[in-house]
């Protein structure tokens, strides 16, 4: 059973890395339905209060968190999670799409290096991002042509990532950034 108290998402940045490692990847083993088989997400028994604490917190947490190893975790918790609750119905995270725009806007690589893996998570969540294209483009451009390799190569890892996952439709719109 997961109890969730209010504020320990976003506090547990106080703990040591391995904490807040062991904390992130056990929330997304509850919580994911792509978690190990022994693991069965629980997200439908949480009330909606905690559920919406804990989509929020999950963006606060990737926002503020220094370890880039703890980043990738909480990307990687966000994106299961996310993949869980919206292959129900998209509209289970309402403010998705804004969050991952709000990383990628910020000033910080280190956001925008975080940002980037959510086009590449999963089907459903591609199927969210079809609905802004003409941003996407501005995204994969920016990250293409970012000063900062590690930029570069996420938002090539994202790109391939993402056009892996979406229809061929979807691929064609974004051709211009396709080298010939």
């Amino acid at each position: 059973m997961i109890n969730i108290v209010k504020g320990n998402i976003i506090l547990f940045r106080k703990y040591k890395e391995e904490i807040k490692q062991f904390v992130i990847t056990h929330l997304r083993k509850h919580l994911s339905a792509f978690s190990e088989d022994k693991f069965k997400s629980v997200w439908g028994n949480i009330s909606q209060e905690n559920q919406t604490y804990i989509r929020e917190s999950l963006f606060a947490a990737l926002y503020n968190e220094k370890s880039a190893s703890v980043r990738n975790l909480i990307a990687d918790a966000i994106g299961q999670i996310g993949g869980t609750i919206m292959s129900i119905n998209t509209n289970n995270w309402p403010n998705f799409i804004d969050n991952v725009f709000a990383l990628l806007g910020n000033p910080s690589d280190e956001s925008i290096i975080s940002g980037l893996p959510f086009f590449k998570t999963s089907s459903v969540i591609a199927e969210l991002f079809d609905k802004v294209n003409e941003q996407l483009l501005v995204v994969f451009a920016k990250s293409f042509e970012h000063t900062n390799n590690k930029v570069r190569s996420a938002g090539a890892s994202a790109f391939s990532g993402y056009i892996i996952s979406v229809d061929k439709k979807a691929v064609s719109k974004l051709e211009g950034l396709i080298i010939p």
